[in-house]
């Protein structure tokens, strides 16, 4: 078993629903920005993608990155237990893939696909 699951599955019941607390508020305050929005758009990283042969980029905004520095963006929407899509929508100056990411309310999932769709055919209609 690994290290995390032996530390999850020493925690009591208590403990559990306590680490849980941050989350359910982080769900609310989204709960009420969803009620006056349809969805959120957004960078799915503060950097464009880095070389294949690296597990993460070496600087964000000039400066160096910690080893999970470029997922700052996507955990507080999995904490929060809302749907969410990723994906490429151009390239940065170094030709690296930008990502977008799209984030709906509970039970939104088809109103976000459906934007997805919407902006993959806008992003890929060629510039004139």
């Amino acid at each position: 078993i690994g290290v995390q699951i032996e530390a999850g599955l020493s925690l009591s019941g208590t403990a559990v629903a306590r680490a849980l607390e941050p989350s359910y508020r982080l769900r609310g305050a989204l709960d009420q920005l969803f009620a006056g929005y349809d969805l959120l758009i957004g960078l799915t990283t503060p950097c464009t993608a880095w070389p294949h042969d690296r597990l993460g980029p070496e600087t964000i905004g000039a400066k160096p990155a910690a080893s999970r520095d470029h997922a700052a963006f996507t955990p507080r929407f999995n904490h929060a237990q809302l749907p969410a899509l990723s994906m490429p929508c151009g390239t940065g100056r170094q030709g690296f893939p930008v990502g977008m990411q799209i984030i709906g309310p509970c039970g939104s999932d088809m109103t976000i696909l459906t934007a997805a769709l919407r902006a993959e055919t806008i992003l890929s209609v060629p510039a004139t």
